[in-house]
């Protein structure tokens, strides 16, 4: 978890639960093996908030809509029949939904496998935001500036820790210095 949090090359790592053709199958596969037992009343995150997504990708998903951005899309309608299907598990979670900031995310994937099964997972971790240091998107006194994701990798290669003086001879754009403290966090 903490190696996915410092890469910069890692979207997310994910867990997964359950694997089958329905949503509702779904939803008995992770009651039977407990995977989500952590959020029920009485355990370790009773109170943690939650949200729940389905992604699509790939010709493999029975899905229709359009993507718009590479092979992957969301599809509302579906959500809304995967929360009706999950409600046997869902309704075991202490906490409420949050679909902002939640504590935990749980997602559906489809068509990520040939066989056109779907599978229950939740997010264990989540790579660097890199996008924030875009330099496009502030201030940059030169014109050449260093790569958020370049920036990361100099960072983890140099083994950043907590309170450690940074160094960034070429300060234009402090690419360098807003990874290292994006990744002393």
């Amino acid at each position: 978890i903490r190696a996915a949090e410092r890469c910069s090359l890692i979207h997310a790592v994910y867990l997964a639960t359950a694997d089958t053709d329905t949503y509702e199958d779904l939803a008995m596969q992770a009651v039977e093996n407990g995977s989500f037992d952590d959020l029920r009343p009485g355990n370790t995150n009773q109170d943690a908030t939650w949200c729940l997504r389905v992604r699509h990708y790939g010709a493999v998903s029975n899905e229709k809509k359009e993507r718009r951005h590479g092979e992957r899309a969301r599809s509302m309608a579906l959500e809304r029949k995967a929360l009706k299907e999950l409600t046997p598990l869902l309704k075991t979670f202490g906490g409420g939904v949050d679909l902002e900031h939640p504590d935990c995310k749980i997602y559906i994937f489809d068509g990520m496998r040939k066989d056109g099964r779907k599978v229950l997972a939740r997010r264990v971790a989540r790579g660097p935001r890199t996008s924030v240091m875009a330099p496009a998107t502030r201030i940059c006194v030169t014109n050449t500036p260093l790569c958020p994701v370049a920036a990361y990798s100099m960072c983890n290669v140099a083994g950043i820790k907590p309170h450690q003086a940074i160094l960034d001879p070429y300060g234009g754009s402090c690419a360098t210095l807003l990874a290292a403290a994006a990744i002393e966090n």
